[in-house]
């Protein structure tokens, strides 16, 4: 009885015990040498893996192998709104505003300039201070169109910087008491997404441009990204996307909506270039836990119908990295099973990044050949709703039938 028992537990934790629960398979190609290695996750991985790809398994020669996901770029930091110090004019009053701002500690990549006014286009002058030492960072154009319906552009992309001051020179139509603040963000400035449904078919109701896409459920949607075509400029257009399931008896009520405004602007302003693009907008609604259905609308308005090559609706992108194997090693990554609990490793707690790191290369998708529908342990009244709201039913008709006879019967005696 002992070594049946021993028999047993050592056949449940065999790596085929568990693995056959998992719908997809992937060969993992990993590059000669020892130290840290990573992969890029595609599009396969995001739609057919578990929410926050908790079903996640990396098997190396029959072992199932520590991994740590990291998204690809950093995560950006949240925006913190900052004070001006020494606000005012130069030149005895009529030279451009001055300003100051105390820096957060570590690196920041974008400052945005909190103003109060519309209808203008400026200049900004922008230098770093450390230690009695300045260092221009650039000068940048700033501009509100409102009146000709073209947005508002106030970001200042600067290289990656760490100075604990920085000196603002602003020369604008543009008053000292409207500059009410800065808003920084930490670097890296953007984090890449991977697409993972696209629509190139525009359908074109009255002055809207319309796109249709479907999403699986259990599937997180980042942002919406526009590919437009290289002649359309000059358009500020805002853009809705309303989230419905694609079974409305199943989930009657919208799953939610997103509201953002895509913009290219190249102009010339007093003698100033303008120049701003923004393509893209985000998308804060979690994980949807039924199938979607994105309708995409652009509000062209009286414009020209702004149709863009195609809609995509991506993901942060994410790798899944390692160590300690080498390149002779056989791997596999494992995923598509919803009811998998998500791994607990060590390596999360001392994980740091290597400068060099191996690219480790995932293969094609294909159908777990072991694959076994892991059981449903659900209790029946979960599995069978309808069948025990019948049952209730047959039940309460009955009691009704049986309250009828009697009252029936004590009616005639």
């Amino acid at each position: 009885m002992r070594v049946l028992t021993c028999l047993l537990l050592l056949l449940l934790s065999s790596p085929g015990a568990t693995l056959k629960h998992f719908r997809y398979v992937r060969r993992l190609s990993i590059p000669p040498g020892n130290g840290q290695a990573c992969t890029t996750l595609d599009a396969g991985v995001f739609l057919h893996s578990a929410p926050d790809q908790a079903d996640l398994r990396l098997v190396v020669d029959g072992h199932q192998q520590p991994y740590v996901l990291e998204p690809v770029g950093g995560a950006t930091p949240a925006p913190r709104t900052l004070p001006v110090l020494n606000l005012g004019r130069s030149a005895a009053g009529s030279g451009p505003i001055s300003f100051d701002v105390h820096m957060p500690r570590g690196t920041y990549s974008s400052v945005k300039l909190l103003l109060n006014a519309q209808n203008f286009v400026g200049r900004v002058r922008v230098v770093g201070e450390r230690q009695g030492r300045s260092t221009l960072l650039g000068t940048y154009t700033i501009f509100d169109l409102s009146r000709e319906e073209l947005g508002r552009g106030t970001t200042l992309h600067l290289p990656l910087s760490n100075f604990s001051r920085l000196h603002f020179e602003l020369s604008g139509a543009v008053r000292p008491a409207q500059v009410t603040g800065v808003e920084v963000s930490g670097g890296p400035a953007t984090v890449t997404g991977t697409p993972l449904v696209v629509a190139t078919h525009a359908r074109r109701t009255g002055r809207q441009t319309v796109f249709e896409l479907n999403v699986p459920a259990g599937v997180s949607i980042d942002s919406i990204e526009f590919q437009a075509p290289a002649a359309a400029s000059n358009f500020a257009r805002n853009v809705d996307a309303e989230v419905t399931p694609l079974d409305r008896k199943v989930e009657p009520q919208p799953l939610g909506q997103v509201s953002g405004m895509i913009e290219r602007i190249h102009l010339v302003r007093q003698g100033r270039p303008v120049e701003a693009e923004q393509l893209s907008i985000p998308v804060n609604l979690g994980t949807l836990p039924t199938p979607s259905r994105w309708r995409v609308v652009i509000h062209n308005g009286d414009d020209r119908p702004l149709v863009p090559a195609s809609v995509a609706l991506t993901t942060y992108s994410q790798e899944l990295c390692f160590s300690g194997v080498s390149g002779s090693a056989k791997g596999h990554l494992y995923y598509g099973n919803s009811r998998a609990r998500a791994p607990v490793y060590d390596l999360v707690h001392w994980w740091q990044r290597d400068a060099h790191v191996r690219e480790a290369l995932l293969g094609p998708e294909q159908r777990n050949p072991g694959y076994v529908a892991p059981a449903d342990r659900r209790q029946w009244s979960e599995r069978h709703p309808a069948l025990l709201w019948l049952g209730m039913l047959v039940a309460a008709l009955g009691l009704g039938w049986v309250v009828f006879r009697t009252a029936r019967r004590a009616t005639t005696n």
